[in-house]
């Protein structure tokens, strides 16, 4: 049946008028655009405004601190203790992602060292480790401080009370039932 329509359908293509595009109102000089010509083709190029509002940080340029579970209250009842130095000192944004449980830390426009970036890092990272924020603010205060971790199980396989004692040891808090 649509194909009987189609038959009886006479268009003649010389009725059709072409009509030109009208130029939007406004500045010239902002809606410009250019006409290219090339091998008998004709393209526009548009111009993006160069002065963005705002920027969007590179991947590089932010710092993510994964939080576990256990450390969320702690980081709630110290949050303005790690916020504050990070924040006036090292001139640093810093947020909280509730989404992704990450701590997020970015450049400023005021920031003028990028070393900051990993220094405010490190400062959250040993926190979330367990240090006290005074014992973990030494890190930024200090150039040639820094928190290096290892896994127990990496060096002995230890289960159960066994892996409680090492970690006691290791941390200076071993068993004093004995050592009267």
């Amino acid at each position: 049946m649509t194909s009987n329509i189609l038959e009886n359908v006479n268009i003649d293509p010389s009725s059709f008028q072409i009509k030109k595009a009208e130029k939007r109102k406004g500045d010239a000089s902002l809606g410009a655009m250019d006409i290219d010509s090339y091998n008998g083709i004709e393209g526009s190029t548009s111009q993006q405004s160069t002065n963005n509002k705002r920027r969007k940080p590179s991947s590089e340029g932010i710092r993510k601190v994964p939080v576990p579970s256990h450390r969320y209250t702690p980081l709630k009842e110290n949050w303005l203790k790690i916020f504050t130095p990070i924040v006036e000192h090292l001139h640093l944004q810093v947020r909280f992602n509730l989404k992704t449980r990450n701590v997020e830390i970015r450049p400023s426009n005021e920031t003028t060292d990028i070393a900051n970036l990993q220094k405010a890092a490190d400062f959250v990272k040993a926190f979330v480790y367990g240090f006290e924020v005074e014992d973990a603010l030494a890190l930024l205060r200090l150039d040639d401080l820094f928190v290096e971790t290892f896994e127990v199980k990496d060096v002995k396989t230890l289960k159960g009370d066994h892996q409680s004692r090492a970690v006691g040891r290791l941390a200076g808090k071993g068993d004093v039932r004995n050592s009267q």
